[in-house]
Parts: structure tokens; C-alpha cells; sequence
């Protein structure tokens, strides 16, 4: 199992890579990983969501969790339980010109 906590450190791990990759203008490998990272961070938020301790790593332990062995981040961000918060902030930011 990868426990939720390790779940949300390697989120900001892979964020302050691409940082590094993004400072030397490698800005495909940034892009890769920061998508990496938010892909990260949602697991880890829908773990705690769905008040489980982490995500399972073998397949015959995770008939509960296999919906989140996806790269999907729009199904990813609906586990959250943020979803509609998002759609809200985004909303606001496009009226306010913001976006």
C-alpha cells in the first residue's frame, strides 16, 4: 500500500522537479511531471475523501480501489469530492477576466 502521506509527498516531489526542468527551459519534461503531480495529489485527496489509508499497489488488493489506477484527471477530480468547488473558482476567474 502507498499510504496517503506518501501519496502527497511525491506529489511535491515531482512538482519541484518539473520546477527544476521548467527553470532550464525543458518545458515538455515540466509539463509531463506537473501533470504527474496533480495526478498524484488528487489520488491522495480521494484516498482521504473516501476515508481510505492509501492506494493499494498489488491487483489482488484493489478490487475497492481500481478506479483510481486511471490517469483520467477529470474522473480523479469527481472522487475528490472538489469538483463542483473547481467549476465554481473557474467561473468566478472567467467573469473577473482573470483567466
Amino acid at each position: 500500500m502507498i499510504p496517503v502521506e506518501m501519496l502527497d509527498n511525491l506529489a511535491k516531489e515531482r512538482l519541484a522537479d518539473a520546477e527544476i526542468l521548467f527553470s532550464k527551459e525543458r518545458y515538455g519534461g515540466a509539463l509531463y511531471l506537473c501533470g504527474y503531480a496533480v495526478e498524484l495529489a488528487l489520488k491522495a485527496r480521494a484516498c482521504k475523501t473516501l476515508d481510505w489509508e492509501g492506494l493499494q499497489e498489488k491487483e489482488k488488493d484493489f478490487s475497492l480501489f481500481k478506479i483510481l489506477f486511471t490517469h483520467d484527471l477529470n474522473a480523479l477530480l469527481r472522487l475528490t469530492g472538489f469538483e463542483k468547488s473547481i467549476e465554481v473558482i473557474a467561473k468566478l476567474l472567467e467573469t473577473t477576466n482573470l483567466m
